[in-house]
C-alpha cells in the first residue's frame, strides 16, 4: 500500500510538472503572436453608402480619417473612380498597412448636404465599416414655408413640352383667371403659359422642400390631360421640373389681378477653382462649389507663406450664371541656390567640402559660399553662368546653382624681374636710343618654363639676346630658368620728340609654368620700372658766338654727328624702381 501511494504521488507530481510545462509554452507562444501581430500592418475595408436622389449631387471626393484615440494615424480620400462595380451607390476603400489597434474609431469629413450616419466608427479586423451619407434636403434654400402665399406655379417639362402647372387658396375663374395668367406671364416673362382647368387646383400645398430644382415631401399628383403625372424624387431630381415660383395675388381696385412677391428657384452651377504650379502641375486640388444660379461668390487663394497665388483666369468674386471655372497660379517666392564641383579634378574628400542647398527668399541678397581648401588641390573659385559669382547676389525668381572647379596644386613660384640703363648718360636728347637690361630671377628649387615678359611703355621693343626669343616688339618669352639662375633680356627705346621731361619703362612678368603641379603665385604683379631724363635743345644754355634763335647750327651737329661729342655722355641719373610683387 505504501508502494502505491507513493507511485500515485509521483504520477501527479509528473502531470502537474507537464501541465505548468504546457501552461508556459502556451503563454510563450501567445505573447510571441501578439508580438508579430502588432508589428505586421493591417487593413481596413471601408465602403460609403450613398442615400440620395443620384450621383449628379455628390460632392467630386470624401475624406476619411483614421484615428488612433485622438491621433489621426492615416486619411484616404474616395472618389466616384472608387464606386462598388456592382453598386453604383457605393464608394469602396481601405486603410492598408496600418498598425495594429484596438482604439481606432474613423470619421468621415462633413459632406455638404449630407448628414453621415455611422460616423466614429469603430472597425473590426478585416471586416468592412461602413458609413452612410443621406442627403437632407437642406443643402439649397431648405424647407419654404409658404405662410400667407396663395399661389404656387411649376415649369415642367412633360412628354418633351412645357406644361405649366398652378394651385392657389382661393378659386380663380372667368375673367379673374383671365387677370391672373396675364400677370402670371408679365412676372415670369413667358407668354407662352397655357393652364387649363386641368393643369390648376386651389389645393395648396403648405410646404415645399428645395433642391437644386424642387420636390415634395410628399408624393402630389397633378391631373393632366394624358392622365395623372405623379412627381416623386426620382421625376424630379432630373430636369421634369425647371422653374418654381411662389407669392401673393391681390385683387386691385381696377378689378385687375397683381401677382408679388414671386420667387424663383432657379438652376444650380458649379464653380470650381484650380489651384496649379507655374508648370500646370497641381499645386492642391479642386476645390468644387455648388451655388444657385444667381448667387454671389467669392474664390479665396490657398495661403502659402512660400508661394505667392495669381488669379490667371476668371475673376475672384461675382455672381453665377452658370459653370464657371477659374484659376490659381502660385509662384514660389523661395527658391534653391545648389552647389556643384565641375570638371575632372576632385579632391577625395570633395563631397564633405560642397556647400549645402540653401533656400532664399526671391529679392534677399545670397552670400555666397567660402572657397573649400585640400591638400594638393588648389580651388578655382565659385562661377554662375561662368561668371565670377563674387561675394553675394540678389537672388533671382528661379533656383541658381552655383559650380566650381579644381586642379591639383603642389605650390607657387615667385620670380623676380629687374630693370636697369647701364652707364647711362645724365639725360637724353631726340633720336638718342635708351638701352634696358631686364633680369629674371627663378627663385624655386626647380625649372621653371615659358616664361612671358611684356613691355608696358609704348615704343620701347626688345632686342635679340640670348637665352630667350622675341614674340613681337614688346612681348618676350623665355623656354626656361634653371632652378635659382637668371636670364638677361635687352630692350631700347628712342627718344622721339625734342622735349624735356622724366620718363618710366615698365617691364612686367605676365605667365610663367613649371613642372609637376606649381603654379605662378596669382597674389604678384611682377613688376619692375626704371626712370630717366629726356632734355630739350631749346633748354641747353646759348653758345657764346653763336644765335641761341638759330635751329640751322643744330641740324647741322646733328647731321654730322658732332652732336655727340658737343654733348657728351655722362652717367644716367639711375632712378630705379622695382617691384617684386604688391600683396
Amino acid at each position: 500500500m505504501v508502494f502505491n501511494r507513493s507511485l500515485k504521488t509521483d504520477i501527479k507530481s509528473l502531470i502537474l510538472r507537464r501541465l505548468v510545462m504546457a501552461a508556459i509554452i502556451l503563454m510563450t507562444a501567445l505573447f510571441a503572436f501578439n508580438v508579430a501581430f502588432s508589428q505586421t500592418g493591417m487593413n481596413i475595408p471601408v465602403e460609403i453608402t450613398w442615400s440620395d436622389q443620384g450621383t449628379s449631387f455628390r460632392p467630386s471626393s470624401v475624406t476619411l480619417r483614421l484615428f488612433d484615440g485622438n491621433t489621426e494615424v492615416k486619411s484616404i480620400t474616395l472618389t466616384s473612380a472608387d464606386q462598388d462595380p456592382l453598386n453604383t451607390n457605393k464608394w469602396v476603400g481601405s486603410f492598408d498597412s496600418v498598425p495594429y489597434s484596438a482604439n481606432y474609431t474613423i470619421v468621415e469629413d462633413d459632406v455638404t448636404g449630407y448628414t453621415i450616419s455611422g460616423n466614429n466608427a469603430t472597425p473590426v479586423i478585416d471586416n468592412t465599416t461602413a458609413i452612410l451619407n443621406s442627403q437632407t434636403g437642406t443643402d439649397r434654400n431648405g424647407s419654404v414655408q409658404l405662410g400667407d402665399a396663395n399661389f404656387v406655379l411649376v415649369k415642367a417639362n412633360v412628354s418633351n413640352s412645357t406644361r405649366w402647372y398652378l394651385w392657389t387658396l382661393e378659386n380663380y375663374s372667368g375673367d379673374k383667371y383671365t387677370q391672373l395668367i396675364n400677370a402670371l406671364k408679365t412676372v415670369v416673362g413667358d407668354n407662352s403659359i397655357t393652364i387649363n382647368s386641368s393643369n390648376y387646383s386651389t389645393s395648396l400645398p403648405t410646404t415645399f422642400t428645395l433642391y437644386s430644382l424642387l420636390f415634395f415631401d410628399e408624393t402630389v399628383e397633378i391631373s393632366g390631360s394624358e392622365g395623372n403625372i405623379t412627381y416623386d424624387h426620382s421625376y424630379l431630381f432630373t430636369d421634369r421640373v425647371s422653374a418654381f415660383y411662389y407669392g401673393n395675388v391681390v385683387v386691385a381696385t381696377s378689378d385687375s389681378v397683381v401677382v408679388t412677391n414671386v420667387e424663383n428657384v432657379v438652376n444650380t452651377y458649379t464653380l470650381t477653382v484650380h489651384h496649379v504650379n507655374e508648370d500646370n502641375t497641381q499645386f492642391a486640388p479642386d476645390v468644387v462649389t455648388q451655388y444657385d444660379d444667381g448667387d454671389t461668390y467669392t474664390a479665396s487663394p490657398i495661403s502659402n507663406d512660400h508661394y505667392s497665388p495669381e488669379l490667371v483666369s476668371g475673376s475672384a468674386t461675382g455672381t453665377i450664371t452658370s459653370d464657371m471655372e477659374l484659376t490659381y497660379v502660385y509662384h514660389p517666392l523661395y527658391h534653391d541656390v545648389i552647389y556643384q564641383f565641375t570638371g575632372n579634378v576632385f579632391p577625395p574628400n570633395a563631397n564633405t567640402l560642397l556647400p549645402a542647398t540653401e533656400e532664399h527668399l526671391h529679392g534677399s541678397t545670397v552670400t555666397v559660399a567660402q572657397d573649400p581648401t585640400a591638400t594638393g588641390y588648389r580651388f578655382l573659385g565659385w562661377k554662375i553662368n561662368g561668371a565670377d559669382a563674387g561675394t553675394s547676389f540678389t537672388m533671382p525668381t528661379s533656383d541658381v546653382t552655383i559650380t566650381g572647379s579644381w586642379e591639383q596644386f603642389d605650390g607657387y613660384f615667385e620670380p623676380n624681374i629687374d630693370i636697369e640703363i647701364a652707364n647711362g648718360p645724365e639725360y637724353y636728347r631726340v633720336l638718342e636710343t635708351v638701352p634696358f637690361t631686364i633680369t629674371v630671377t627663378n627663385t624655386a628649387n626647380y625649372p621653371i618654363t615659358n616664361v612671358v615678359v611684356k613691355e608696358l611703355m609704348s615704343g620701347a621693343k626688345f632686342i635679340s639676346g640670348t637665352g630667350y626669343t622675341i614674340v613681337d616688339d614688346q612681348t618676350a618669352n623665355i623656354p626656361a630658368i634653371a632652378a635659382n639662375s637668371s636670364v638677361v633680356l635687352y630692350a631700347q627705346y628712342t627718344i622721339p620728340q625734342d622735349i624735356t621731361q622724366t620718363l618710366t619703362n615698365t617691364v612686367q612678368i605676365t605667365s610663367a609654368t613649371a613642372a609637376n603641379y606649381y603654379y605662378l603665385d596669382p597674389s604678384h604683379d611682377y613688376e619692375a620700372e626704371v626712370d630717366f631724363d629726356v632734355h630739350a635743345w631749346q633748354d641747353e644754355p646759348v653758345v657764346t658766338g653763336i644765335n641761341s634763335n638759330s635751329t640751322t647750327l643744330y641740324y647741322v651737329l646733328m647731321l654730322t654727328g658732332a652732336i655727340g661729342a658737343g654733348i657728351g655722355v655722362v652717367n644716367i641719373n639711375n632712378k630705379k624702381k622695382i617691384t617684386k610683387g604688391r600683396k
